[in-house]
Order: C-alpha cells, then sequence, then structure tokens
C-alpha cells in the first residue's frame, strides 16, 4: 500500500478499525491507491455517517420525544381525573 495511503488511515482512529474489519480494501487500496474516496464512503456508511442515516436517526429521536410527550401528557390527565 501506497506509504501515504497508509498513514493517512492510521492517523484516523475510525478509518483504521473500519480497515481491520474490512481487509478486502488493503488489496483494493494498495492496487489503486485513487480508491481513498470509495474508502472514506464505505466507512462513512459502516459508521451511519451519510446525510440520510442521519436524517432517519433525528427522525428516530423526534418520534421518541414525541412519543415521550403524549405519554407525559396521558400520564397528567390521568392524575387531573
Amino acid at each position: 500500500m501506497n506509504k501515504q495511503v497508509q498513514n493517512y488511515i492510521y492517523s484516523n482512529s475510525e478509518l483504521n478499525y473500519f480497515i481491520r474489519m474490512n481487509p478486502i480494501w488493503y488489496r483494493r487500496l494498495a492496487r489503486e491507491p485513487e480508491e481513498i474516496q470509495n474508502f472514506e464512503a464505505a466507512a462513512k456508511q459502516f459508521y451511519g455517517k451519510t446525510i440520510p442515516q442521519r436524517v432517519n436517526k433525528v427522525n428516530e429521536k423526534i418520534q421518541s420525544l414525541g412519543m415521550m410527550f403524549e405519554l407525559l401528557k396521558a400520564l397528567g390527565q390521568n392524575q387531573n381525573d
């Protein structure tokens, strides 16, 4: 693997862990160092850092908060009765 690519990967703990979990990337980057952008995109998807994944997480949190508020409202109404 290109020394510059290797140093870049090892300097980022997330990329380092990802390449250890997906060793096929060792071979791909050794043969084609310009694949580093695809490697980073795959790592982002692995860690859930793509925009659609982040939007889904935010939506799930909003739904959870909404359900919690509904539950608190229902409990408050039961205590008033």
